[in-house]
């Protein structure tokens, strides 16, 4: 599902959160040092194991992350930090290995609007925890569950 917003609306949005935390818009095409364009890869739901609870090595993480490097390409997976269990630990290290950033999105997969303040702080920490443990913790990005938080 994509949504546009007019430019104009998203600076007003911006307004109401920390850009050095949210950003809500991306700079001017440009900004790059490289004269090559350039594209942000996000992958959401990570591991893969609500819907795909095949092994590691055959599941669809596993797969993506293939093709992923056949074409030499980086991604940040969004991790859920209650997906990661058994043998997803190794697929989420050799993630981190090939230069793949892990982003938070929580412990489990849940809109993050109906958490407390101090439910909301937990499930991000205790997910990070995860992320850290399989070699990730860049602590750069946050994704809220179901894409939506308040302010």
């Amino acid at each position: 599902l994509g949504l546009w917003l007019p430019k104009s609306l998203i600076n007003v949005a911006q307004w109401f959160f920390d850009p050095g935390i949210v950003v809500m818009h991306f700079p001017r095409a440009g900004y790059s040092k490289t004269s090559k364009p350039l594209l942000a890869l996000t992958i959401d739901d990570s591991p893969a194991l609500e819907f795909d609870d095949r092994p590691a090595d055959v599941c669809c993480t596993e797969a993506i992350r293939k093709i992923l490097g056949r074409y030499e390409a980086r991604a940040t997976w969004f991790v859920i930090g209650s997906n990661v269990c058994d043998d997803r630990h190794r697929l989420l290290r050799s993630l981190v290995a090939e230069g793949h950033e892990l982003g938070n999105h929580g412990m489990y997969d849940r809109p993050a609007w109906v958490l407390k303040r101090e439910e909301f702080m937990k499930d991000v920490a205790s997910a990070q925890a995860v992320i850290e443990s399989c070699g990730g913790g860049q602590r750069r990005w946050f994704r809220p569950g179901h894409a939506a938080f308040t302010p």
